[in-house]
C-alpha cells in the first residue's frame, strides 16, 4: 500500500455532500498503520453525522481484504473520523475509543 493521493466515493451516508463533490472525499493516505488500518487525511474539513474533522481511520470493510505493501488497495472501506489531533503516539488498539464511525465508501487511487 503506497501513500499518496486517493479519493473516497462515499456510499453511506448516501446523501453525503462535501467540498470535493457529491459523495466524494479527496485527500491522501498519510500512513499505513497495519494491513487492516490506514490514516487518510481529507483536503477539506468534513462535517458528517454531527462530527467535523479531516483525518480518518480507514479499515477494509470485508474480512478477506487487507492493505498490502506491494499493491495499491482499491476497495470498500469503513471510515471513522479521528476525534483527537495527535494520533502518532497512540497504539492502534486505542483508536476505537478515539474515533467515530461515520462512513462506508470505495477507496480509489487518484488518477491525474
Amino acid at each position: 500500500m503506497t501513500t499518496g493521493e486517493y479519493k473516497i466515493i462515499v456510499s453511506e451516508p448516501w446523501d453525503f455532500q462535501g467540498i470535493a463533490g457529491q459523495n466524494l472525499i479527496a485527500g491522501e493516505i498519510l500512513e499505513v498503520l497495519s494491513p487492516l488500518a490506514i490514516i487518510f487525511k481529507s483536503y477539506h474539513h468534513i462535517s458528517i453525522k454531527g462530527h467535523t474533522g479531516d483525518t480518518f481511520l480507514l479499515r477494509p470493510r470485508y474480512e478477506k481484504q487487507v492493505f498490502r505493501a506491494e499493491d495499491d488497495y482499491e476497495g470498500t472501506v469503513d471510515g471513522s473520523l479521528l476525534l483527537m489531533n495527535n494520533y502518532k503516539k497512540m497504539e492502534e488498539s486505542l483508536f476505537t475509543e478515539n474515533t467515530e464511525y461515520v462512513l462506508i465508501g470505495s477507496l480509489k487511487k487518484h488518477s491525474a
